[in-house]
């Protein structure tokens, strides 16, 4: 089914590849966070977020492609009390000019947030019945 593969162009080789469309899962935020490669993180000088000390470390990584090098920044803050993260930065920059600098920011993070407990019931919706 054609409408199940896509045309891009190969970073390294620059030749045109068709390649099948994937299922990509659901992020899983707290993987991410436990694959953070600490053995790469600079210490940063602690700051205040949203009223809160925090904790900041950082990594950098390159990659070397065929037309430039990719460098990956990522910023982590962590609440000094808790230890948990309270903003992720993320800086992509590349030296190939066919490819786009990208800087993104994750906060607003809410751990142990109140659930209403109806979205865990396994009772049926209105209108349907048991069989």
């Amino acid at each position: 089914n054609a409408s199940q593969t896509i045309l891009g162009i190969d970073v390294d080789s620059g030749e045109v590849k068709e390649s099948k469309l994937k299922a990509i899962p659901q992020a899983d935020f707290y993987q991410r966070l436990r694959d953070v490669p600490t053995d790469k993180a600079k210490r940063l000088p602690g700051r205040q977020i949203d009223g809160r000390e925090a904790i900041g470390f950082q990594v950098v990584e390159k990659l070397e492609r065929r037309n430039g090098v990719s460098t990956s920044t990522r910023t982590y803050w962590v609440d000094a009390a808790s230890k948990l993260p309270v903003r992720i930065e993320i800086s992509l920059q590349h030296t190939d000019p066919m490819m786009v600098d990208t800087e993104f920011v994750q906060s607003d993070v809410v751990f142990d947030a109140p659930l209403d407990e109806s979205l865990f019931s396994t009772d049926p919706p209105p209108g349907y019945r048991r069989q």
